[in-house]
């Protein structure tokens, strides 16, 4: 029952696009990895839940930052949620070797990624880039933020090396000197 469940849950959000979507029922998680939780909403989508207690601000680090939409929440515990559709591919890519194949975008690992510096998280995408033909994105994103928390949105310009940038923040000025 369960299985079915999820398809059905999994089916109806791709159906309307899981850019809006919101983490699902907890029967449908697949196993924390670190302190998140990783929700399956369907096989081109990834949502992640960050603890945030005691986060009064979030700089994202997405290709996409600027055109993510934004939730304020009033979740207990305290949680940031954000979800992405994974988009890309290489096309147009003409390989010497017969035998290869395009990696399709939900194979290719993009991810979601944090830190906490003090008062402020970080989070990252994992995979993005943009490379010739190579080019793997997470879109239709949309967070969750519990109400108060400011968000910082700093686009990532992509290249082939798609390593999360989870690097100190600089200081905001409203946390006298802390990150």
């Amino acid at each position: 029952m369960r299985r079915i469940w999820v398809a059905v849950l999994g089916v109806a959000l791709v159906w309307i696009g899981c850019g809006n979507s919101r983490p699902i029922s907890p029967s449908a998680r697949r196993e924390p990895s670190d302190n998140t939780n990783a929700t399956t909403v369907a096989p081109d989508c990834i949502s992640r839940t960050f603890p945030a207690s005691g986060i009064s601000r979030v700089i994202l680090r997405v290709s996409e930052a600027q055109a993510a939409t934004l939730e304020q929440t009033e979740t207990r515990p305290p949680s940031v949620t954000i979800s992405g559709k994974c988009e890309g591919g290489a096309k147009g890519y003409q390989s010497p070797d017969p035998n290869w194949r395009e990696t399709p975008a939900e194979k290719w690992g993009l991810d979601f990624v944090a830190k906490q510096f003090g008062p402020t998280l970080v989070i990252s995408s994992k995979n993005e880039i943009g490379y010739i033909h190579h080019h793997y994105t997470l879109e239709q994103i949309h967070l969750g933020l519990p109400k108060g928390v400011l968000l910082v949105r700093e686009p990532r310009e992509l290249t082939g090396d798609g390593t999360p940038n989870l690097s100190s923040p600089a200081p905001h000025p409203l946390h006298k000197g802390l990150p």
